[in-house]
Formats: structure tokens, C-alpha cells, sequence
């Protein structure tokens, strides 16, 4: 996992040029005011299975203290045992599929997320499979619109 977590701290513009290369070769572009496959998004984290994303948005939901304590348990056991990565620099992935919707997270109306299958790419090149969780996109600080570069 080190090298994993090593690899994708490691991508540069490189990778952004690599996305945006691949990208212009499918034209689905995302909508106003949701997220489509071939989106290209920050994140911040991204995991090698969906379950960990799974379990902390359904806690997340109850918005409990108890359940927000629960998911930050869950994570802190997903990163320290490498089945998830987080860092500060947002990590560049292209959307793949949605895998499910989660409203009202954080126990607020209209303020959700959604579960997605993603691409990155390595250093070297080679795009990975990642699982990452993505907030609605009108709550989303930071996205690529493509329209710039096509």
C-alpha cells in the first residue's frame, strides 16, 4: 500500500494532461447540475472497494454522534490498514459509475453524495480502478469542465 499511496502522491500535471487527452476522446460531458460518467473530479480520498465508503455514508446519515464517531473509526481503520488513501492534495479521477446515492448526508436536507467507480491514473501511466466518494455537484468546490479544453 505504501507504494500505492506513493504512486498516487506522486502524479503531476502529467496525469491532468493524460485525463484530459483521454477525455476528449468521449464526449459525455456532464450535465448542469449532476455528476455523469467521464466527469473529471478532485477528491480527496479513494479506496480499493466500496464497503468502507459504504459503511461510513450510511453512518454519516444517521448523523448520530455515536455513528459520526462509528465512520470515523471505520475510516481510520480503512487508511491505516490500506484499503483508503486521503491526502491534502485532491487526487484527479474520471468517473466510471455510480454505485449509490446517499441524501441527505450529514443529517442535512438536500446536501448529498454519491458513491462512484473511478479511474486514476499512475505516474507511469497505468489507469487503476478506485472507489471514491464524490459530494453532489452543486455543493462541489473544485471540478473540471471540459468544455474549456475540447
Amino acid at each position: 500500500m505504501k507504494e500505492f499511496l506513493k504512486a498516487v502522491t506522486g502524479t503531476t500535471a502529467i496525469l491532468f494532461f493524460l485525463f484530459v487527452v483521454y477525455s476528449t476522446l468521449n464526449y459525455a460531458q456532464s450535465s448542469e447540475h449532476e455528476w455523469v460518467p467521464g466527469d473529471l473530479v478532485y477528491v480527496n480520498h479513494m479506496c480499493s472497494n466500496a464497503t468502507v465508503l459504504q459503511v461510513t455514508a450510511n453512518l454519516y446519515q444517521l448523523a448520530t454522534e455515536e455513528s459520526v464517531k462509528q465512520a470515523e473509526d471505520a475510516w481510520m481503520y480503512a487508511v491505516l490498514n490500506g484499503l483508503c488513501v486521503t491526502s491534502p492534495e485532491n487526487f484527479l479521477i474520471k468517473l466510471e459509475t455510480m454505485i449509490q446515492h446517499f441524501p441527505d448526508l450529514f443529517g442535512a436536507d438536500g446536501y448529498h453524495g454519491e458513491l462512484w467507480s473511478a479511474y486514476t491514473v499512475l505516474p507511469d501511466g497505468t489507469p487503476i480502478k478506485v472507489y471514491a466518494g464524490v459530494i453532489a455537484k452543486e455543493f462541489a468546490s473544485k471540478h473540471i469542465n471540459l468544455n474549456n479544453y475540447i
